[in-house]
């Protein structure tokens, strides 16, 4: 192998092929989009991440960049055979200096990150709960989480990058320097450059976190009316201070999320809105924490601390939506479906996460949505659809045609009633079953032309390119 030869000669690690090492780092995180790299390399250094592009492109092919390697389309390896991949997961170094902002190597993970910034000084960062996911993938797409509402994006943070570029020189971007590539890190999705390390502004970490669980027993009737209630709460009601999603499956709608405050006064929060959404509703959990508290909330049962040789797997597809104020028509459809077609599927799990995204008091939506290349902030909702198959390792037979179809014809219930200029999607939901030109356009809208025009200045030739990435069009 070229490449492998090129590495050595350049003192970059990788991986020989059919090793330990290509089995744990060259299996994806996703197994339904699974991928064979032309190679992997392990950079530990700026220098090395510029050695391997070197040969990445004395080689011809295009190269990836993979962190946390969550990516729901596998884009860490590119999206397709053949990509040079470079494993970024032992670059996880997490430093915080006198002013309180943090150097992140761009292979940290999102929980290990968070257990740093609590042990150097008390600091915090918006993100998201899942601890695996690399902070790299995270932030380039935006970095939606339980403190966005509160805090904006993990990219809202991001003051500055130590980056590779396409020819293999090393550059800083700021809003000073690069300015332009600055700006398209911060939602852009990747495939502008490699960024070796990310500086954040940090806040302090709460003392009192209050986490919460309302549950309902709805009736299709009182679906309609509830959610009709949340959305004129959410959109002007709804305080900063607090998070919420609606955690959907075919056998429950249960809201969930954080409250920057304590619980008597969370409490105080919630009820109006209960009272008005009607039917049943308890609050079925309500427990005052603190950062690290809540952080542990929303683990599901995953290391908290991790950093690499990671090795978990799942069997899904995965699909989302970002949308303004839902019509009548809208939210009446998709409680329809849900009661029509939702009926647990034997051997299969899926859930829908409808997250409270924008609204008056959003601090996300605080922000115009050309002042970064995240374009979604007029956006009320942002909805995840998910479902994996659960014993994927005995099961032979490939994901079923039935499960992209259930998906995307709950996304369509709303999709459809929505005018062309307000369709988006959130690119750290993926949704593999589209093309380029159609992914290009959900997922950075009315920004799509100045990214296009930053990707062919910087990578005219689409070195770090994929299957959905930005193209090079000047």
């Amino acid at each position: 192998n070229s490449i492998n030869a090129c590495l050595a000669a350049a003192d970059v690690e990788f991986h020989e092929e059919d090793s330990e090492g290509w089995e744990m780092d060259g299996t994806a995180f996703n197994l339904r989009v699974d991928y064979d790299p032309a190679a992997i390399a392990i950079p530990r250094s700026t220098e090395d991440i510029a050695a391997a592009v070197q040969c990445g492109l004395d080689a011809g092919v295009q190269i990836s960049a993979k962190g946390g390697g969550h990516s729901y389309g596998s884009y860490g390896f590119g999206g397709e055979d053949g990509h040079l991949m470079l494993e970024l997961d032992r670059m996880y170094r997490v430093s915080v200096d006198d002013d309180n902002v943090a150097t992140i190597q761009g292979g940290a993970r999102l929980g290990y990150t968070a257990l740093e910034l609590l042990d150097q000084g008390n600091r915090a960062l918006t993100h998201g709960t899942c601890p695996a996911v690399g902070i790299g993938g995270h932030v380039l797409g935006g970095g939606y989480g339980f403190a966005t509402h509160t805090h904006g994006l993990t990219l809202d943070w991001l003051v500055g990058a130590t980056v590779v570029l396409a020819d293999a020189s090393i550059v800083h971007v700021s809003k000073t320097e690069n300015a332009d590539l600055f700006w398209a890190l911060r939602g852009g999705g990747g495939g502008f450059a490699i960024v070796s390390e990310f500086e954040f502004n940090t806040f302090e970490a709460p003392e009192i976190i209050t986490t919460y669980q309302v549950t309902t027993t709805w009736n299709r009737k009182q679906h309609v009316a509830g959610l009709k209630a949340l959305q004129d709460w959410a959109e002007n009601t709804m305080p900063r201070e607090l998070s919420m999603r609606l955690e959907i499956n075919a056998n429950a709608l249960n809201w969930e999320g954080n409250y920057f405050g304590n619980a008597k006064d969370l409490k105080k929060v919630l009820q109006p809105i209960m009272k008005k959404a009607g039917g049943k509703s308890t609050i079925s959990k309500l427990v005052e924490t603190d950062w690290y508290g809540q952080i542990n909330t929303y683990l599901y049962g995953a290391d908290l601390n991790i950093t690499y040789n990671y090795d978990v797997h799942e069997y899904f597809y995965a699909n989302s939506l970002t949308a303004p104020r839902l019509s009548d028509e809208a939210i009446s459809a998709f409680v329809d479906y849900k009661f029509d077609n939702s009926s647990v599927r034997p051997g299969r799990g899926w859930w829908i996460q409808w997250d409270f995204h924008g609204g008056k008091n959003s601090a996300l939506a605080s922000h115009s949505n050309d002042e970064t290349a995240y374009a979604h902030r007029d956006q009320l909702w942002l909805w995840q659809f998910y479902d994996s198959i659960y014993d994927y390792e005995n099961n032979t037979s490939p994901y079923p045609e039935s499960g992209f179809e259930f998906m995307q014809g709950f996304v369509a219930t709303i999709e459809d009633t929505l005018p062309e200029d307000r369709k988006g999607k959130y690119f750290n939901y993926a949704d593999t079953t589209l093309d380029k030109e159609e992914a290009q356009k959900l997922y950075w809208r009315g920004n799509l032309e100045k990214l296009q025009a930053i990707k062919a200045k910087y990578d005219p030739e689409d070195v770090f390119g994929n299957v959905v990435s930005v193209e090079p069009i000047a």
